[in-house]
């Protein structure tokens, strides 16, 4: 019997193991422009994603393929293809919805928009 099972045991049946933790996601692939202001780290991929990570129920947001830069007077716009990962209860179209609830990102059609998958870690 391992540590687990015996601290169980030893305990009696009415304690059930819980995991707090649930690091079931939803990755999602999404076409995107993201507005990132002049004055970042310098590493614009990086702020793009930090920017995504902005949206409620994101937890990773990762740039795949860069499509473009367009720097602009104060911000820099990027459109890209990114994999956002997500609580698995977010179908794609509200993790569309709630990226653009968020200030400076604009989803976009077309480019794998909505390819997702469901998975634990």
């Amino acid at each position: 019997m391992d540590s687990l099972s015996t601290a169980l045991h030893n305990v009696g049946d009415s304690m059930t193991p819980t995991n707090d933790n649930d690091t079931t996601q939803r990755s999602t692939t999404v076409r995107v422009a993201v507005r990132v202001p002049d004055g970042g780290d310098g590493d614009l991929v990086a702020d793009a994603e930090r920017r995504l990570t902005h949206a409620t129920g994101v937890r990773r947001a990762t740039v795949e393929d860069l499509h473009g830069i367009e720097p602009k007077l104060s911000a820099t716009r990027l459109t890209a293809t990114a994999t956002i990962d997500s609580r698995p209860s977010l179908p794609p179209p509200e993790i569309r919805s709630r990226l653009a609830d968020v200030s400076g990102v604009d989803p976009l059609a077309g480019g794998g928009d909505g390819t997702s998958q469901t998975h634990g870690r």
